[in-house]
């Protein structure tokens, strides 16, 4: 069975937040859920990820359904900051996301 794609081009990433209404992106939520937002955090120095400001859009939003949002990421299996927890949450708050930018834990 194939699964719908939603895609919004950056252009209209101002529509973030109604966007996500619009297609429904919080329908499965009931309150006392446990939500997680798996994001990837970056590496040191990269600034090729999810920024921030749309997890806790996200998260604000899962908040508003009752239920407990948190990101997380998985470590990785090479060498570097994000092959474990420790350096792992350390980068992720360097990039941003911390309970006071996002509005929920980094869980990883």
């Amino acid at each position: 069975m194939a699964s719908p794609v939603y895609f919004l081009p950056l252009d209209k990433m101002n529509r973030f937040s109604s966007w996500l209404q619009d297609i429904g992106a919080y329908r499965h939520i009931k309150p006392r859920d446990f939500v997680a937002l798996k994001i990837h955090f970056g590496e040191k120095g990269n600034l090729g990820f999810v920024k921030p400001e749309y997890a806790k859009e996200i998260a604000k939003n899962v908040l508003a359904a009752s239920a407990w949002p948190f990101l997380t990421d998985t470590n990785t299996i090479y060498v570097g900051q994000r092959a474990d927890a420790v350096h792992h949450s350390l980068i992720a708050a360097e990039h941003g996301f911390t309970v006071e930018n996002c509005g929920c834990p980094v869980i990883i």
